[in-house]
């Protein structure tokens, strides 16, 4: 094969050199590409619907995200105006806001109604910029789930609410917290510090696990400290540990349980310390805290203990009582035939005849004329079941009596006992009571709240007539289960999982429900039931207040729709301000790599230039030598000894030269990812024995020794790329014998595992710092001062680092100016060779 001429290898030189150069270019064409994909893709990612109009404001682009909000496909929407997607009542509105836009170049938070393709409403906010004359962009972002939220807030709010309520007030409380709801901030706090009921906030501290382990004091009212003796000031901010370190588990488990799940306790606590009775109820008005409120029960346990023992002693009184009438029978008197015959003292005292008027009367002269025949007709048949009659004392008074009479054998004859029980003062108590239930009737059908009763069968037996009236509906609807059927469908099964509850425990109960009212409309109502127990303390059923809590709930609401809007308009502000920074910053760090690529493509070309000098001079300076020696080997009169010497020195110039090709076409390969790795057997000993062979000339000219250490025998053979190691190798040693002028040149070689280390190290003139880290980079080199003083192209050490690279090793120099250099390659092993 005809080697290539110096005029073919330097104009393979300069195609190299333009295809660097558009490679580099292109490059930079490919990142400016990537930035502009990535802009179109978060325009095409982005959630938010953007759309791009002119200013008839017809749709010039949409996103996917636009198309999506408002169910259309991208194509549809190109053939759409932004007027014909805007609710009628709108349509003022987004003339307004086009002007805006087109005066001031910008809008903000512009509240819109949008018609989706099936009809539907939904509101979104606008952002929007003017991009040109006649082209704007609008960012549109529907709210309706921020709406969904804040109704789930409201409601439980309205829950925490109604739970407070139930605890800090009475039936008249109720009414009295319904008209001062409207008062200041102060005259609530001043409320809050006034209640009899202690109240404190704590937050639930956890262990890694997620366990309650202790608790912090947040907040107190006055009562909380009178109740449980505890200072505010000494307790707001430590724990419950650090203040009371005799503390039981108990408590911080149960009030963990509160603060994290959520779920209420309703417990009652004696203080032997302050001998006082508590009603404690605690619940979580927020995740991981929980709220205490303290009710001081100690008159109410005391009279309950009072009641209890009287109770204890009328029990007592009754059964006492109980056996004497069992044994005396009250007024009882034996008879045959109707003519009394015997008599207790109890007779005497009822009918205010003496016992000795009583025997041989007709008992039938003891009772009213008109009531006589049923006495007559009870006789007769025997009956023995109780009944009532009016009978008449010895003064001629009628008084009511209850009798029960039954025949017993008596000396041989079957007598009539009869029992006789003054019930006047049983009937003066029906009558009251009569007239007490007819006093509370009025009373609830002329107060503001509506009332239901119901029976302990859960069936509704009442209701007043305020409930008639908002209802509209007639008594007799309203009995048994007819009264819940105006209930909003949402609310019955929760309404009726707490009625339900309540009733088997038997506990005060509150609930807040829709009602339907007489026109249709469902109003918000507050429930509050508690439980009846007869005078013998039978339970009996419940009652229950309603007021309407309406207007409430919806003053509520506003304010929470206010917070939420402000928060929502905060959070979006906050968010579009991040995007923006990081669209900025995306540029800055474009513009930035944009500079550093043009600055790397001039220091490229400066540095290709001051290669090209150098290495002309280094073409030239062997070209010199072939052509002045061959001028000398041509002259007659030279003998063959001188002939050959003149044909060595042309040979070594050639050869020169042609390592000199060999590593510009290399360098070339190596940056245009041309180069292939030639796996091959390879000998390391071989290798640095044909290398040494090299610079062995040139290093004893300079006597210099060479020193070998050399573990290479004991290398099995090994796979690798045989020429660019060997290539490797000779650049290293002759740079060793080029920068050394005295001393040695030492190489060694071990293998470690599966990976080869190949060591050179000279006493040469040594690297400064500040060239060391440039020593890798091709044609730095032929601007550094030493280069410039021992000759060389300036890409040997790149070429080096590039062999090493390809062949997946590593390369480390350690240098010390005035003493020397050592290079350390190492390489995989590969693969052993069989």
């Amino acid at each position: 094969m005809q080697k290539p001429t110096i005029d073919d290898l330097l104009l393979r030189i300069k195609e190299l050199e333009d295809q660097l150069s558009h490679t580099k270019l292109q490059e930079l064409h490919d990142e400016l590409e990537l930035t502009k994909n990535r802009f179109h893709t978060y325009v095409k990612r982005s959630p938010i619907g953007i759309f791009l109009t002119n200013e008839e404001k017809q749709f010039l682009y949409v996103n996917p995200a636009a198309g999506e909000l408002l169910n259309y496909s991208p194509e549809q929407m190109l053939n759409l105006s932004f007027p014909e997607i805007v609710a009628d009542a709108d349509n003022q509105k987004v003339y307004a806001g086009f002007t805006i836009l087109q005066e001031t170049g910008q809008i903000s938070d512009f509240n819109l109604q949008l018609q989706r393709s099936d009809g539907s409403m939904l509101d979104v906010l606008i952002d929007g910029a003017k991009i040109s004359e006649t082209q704007f962009v609008l960012f549109v972002k529907d709210v309706t789930d921020l709406v969904n939220t804040e109704i789930q807030l409201k409601e439980q709010n309205e829950e925490y609410e109604a739970v407070n309520e139930e605890l800090r007030q009475t039936n008249e409380e109720l009414i009295e917290a319904q008209e001062t709801m409207l008062e200041s901030e102060l005259q609530y706090k001043q409320l809050f510090e006034n209640l009899e009921q202690g109240f404190a906030l704590h937050k639930m501290i956890y262990d890694k696990e997620g366990n309650p382990v202790d608790y912090t004091f947040i907040l107190m009212n006055n009562a909380f400290e009178r109740l449980t003796g505890i200072d505010a000031k000494k307790f707001i901010g430590h724990t419950v540990t650090e203040m009371l370190p005799n503390i039981e588990d108990v408590w911080i488990e149960n009030y963990g349980r509160v603060a994290k799940t959520g779920k209420s306790y309703h417990f009652e606590s004696y203080s032997a310390d302050l001998d006082k009775f508590y009603d404690v109820v605690a619940y979580a008005p927020k995740i991981d805290h929980f709220a205490v409120i303290f009710t001081d029960v100690t008159s109410v346990k005391r009279s309950q203990k009072q009641l209890i023992e009287a109770k204890q002693l009328a029990e007592e009184s009754e059964a006492r009582f109980k056996a004497l009438h069992n044994a005396s029978f009250g007024g009882i008197f034996l008879h045959y035939d109707s003519i009394i015959f015997d008599c207790n003292q109890g007779l005497t005292e009822i009918t205010g005849y003496s016992y000795d008027e009583l025997i041989g009367m007709n008992g039938l002269d003891l009772i009213a004329k008109r009531y006589r025949p049923i006495i007559i007709e009870h006789i007769k048949r025997r009956g023995e079941e109780p009944y009532e009659a009016v009978a008449i004392s010895k003064s001629g008074e009628e008084y009511p009596v209850r009798l029960e009479a039954r025949n017993i054998p008596y000396k041989g004859k079957m007598a009539r006992t009869v029992e006789v029980r003054d019930i006047t003062e049983q009937k003066a108590a029906e009558s009251a009571l009569h007239e007490s239930e007819t006093h509370f009737r009025t009373l609830a059908d002329s107060g503001l709240a509506m009332v239901w009763a119901a029976d302990e069968n859960k069936q509704c037996n009442y209701v007043n007539k305020p409930w008639l009236d908002f209802t509209g509906q007639t008594p007799e609807h309203e009995m048994r289960e007819g009264w819940m059927e105006n209930m909003h469908p949402d609310d019955h099964n929760n309404f009726l999982s707490r009625f339900t509850r309540a009733f088997d425990q038997g506990q005060k109960f509150t609930c807040d429900y829709r009602l339907r009212n007489a026109n249709g409309a469902y109003r918000w109502i507050q429930n509050v039931a508690s439980p009846r127990y007869s005078s013998n303390g039978q339970f009996i059923g419940f009652i229950a207040h309603c007021i309407d809590i309406t207007e409430r709930k919806k003053a509520e609401q506003d304010l929470i729709e206010a917070k939420e809007m402000a928060e929502k308009v905060q959070l979006e502000l906050q968010i579009k301000n991040q995007e923006y920074e990081a669209l900025n910053e995306e540029l800055r760090q474009t513009n930035e790599e944009l500079f550093e690529a043009k600055e790397h493509a001039e220091e490229s070309d400066r540095l290709k230039s001051a290669f090209l000098n150098n290495i002309s001079h280094e073409f030239r300076t062997p070209m010199n030598g072939i052509l002045g020696f061959a001028e000398l080997f041509l002259r007659p009169k030279k003998n063959d000894e001188q002939r050959r010497k003149y044909a060595g020195i042309m040979r070594e110039n050639c050869n020169r030269l042609l390592d000199i090709v060999t590593d510009t076409v290399e360098i070339s390969a190596l940056q245009s990812n041309v180069a292939k790795v030639n796996i091959e057997k390879c000998n390391l000993t071989t290798i640095f024995e044909e290398s040494l062979s090299e610079i062995k000339l040139e290093a004893q000219k300079k006597g210099l020794e060479v020193r070998i250490n050399n573990n290479c025998e004991n290398i099995d053979y090994f796979l690798t790329d045989r020429y660019k190691l060997q290539r490797a190798v000779m650049h290293l040693l002759n740079n060793a014998v080029k920068f050394t002028s005295q001393g040695y040149i030492n190489f060694s070689c071990e293998k470690e595992k599966d990976r080869v280390h190949i060591k050179i190290s000279d006493t040469g003139i040594g690297i400064p710092v500040d060239v060391k880290e440039k020593l890798f980079e091709p044609y730095k080199q032929s601007t550094l001062q030493n280069t410039l003083n021992y000759g060389g192209t300036g890409i040997g050490l790149a070429l080096v680092k590039s062999y090493i690279d390809l062949l997946e090793g590593n390369i480390a120099i350690q240098s010390e100016v005035g003493k020397g250099t050592t290079v350390e390659m190492t390489i995989p092993a590969w693969q052993t060779a069989k």
